[in-house]
């Protein structure tokens, strides 16, 4: 058993909806990713869009990130950034710019290590021992 086969939501949601859990979650990643002083990041989700940075910068990236499972939420908060990989690859985000996606969040590295801060230390050692 590895870490992607814990539940982070119980049953799969209906498209459209998120546990409380799930939207606390989110709003607590906005609430980060809000802080991105370099490039900008469109989260969206159920015909919703959230624009976060600056856009138009020249040089700097803007990657469209569309999230089809809020699970997403659960899992950077529960296991940070090794969490949103594997959520990727689970299928519960894609982005039309990955390299892009990356290069924002090393650029503004404060925000990674913000998520993998608070919960994820508390979960973190359960994930190294499954991996």
């Amino acid at each position: 058993m590895n870490s992607s086969d814990i539940p982070l939501a119980g049953p799969a949601a209906r498209p459209g909806t998120r546990t409380r859990f799930q939207g606390w979650a989110r709003r607590q990643l906005v609430q980060r990713l809000a802080g991105i002083d370099w490039g900008a990041m469109t989260i969206e989700e159920d015909g919703e869009r959230l624009v976060l940075g600056s856009p138009g910068r020249a040089g700097e990236p803007h990657p469209m990130v569309r999230v089809s499972d809020p699970g997403l939420y659960t899992a950077l908060l529960l296991r940070g950034t090794l969490g949103a990989a594997e959520s990727f690859i689970d299928g519960h985000w894609e982005a039309d710019d990955l390299p892009g996606v990356v290069r924002v969040l090393v650029r503004n590295l404060q925000l990674m290590e913000d998520l993998d801060t608070g919960w994820f230390r508390l979960t973190g050692l359960v994930d190294r021992l499954y991996h």
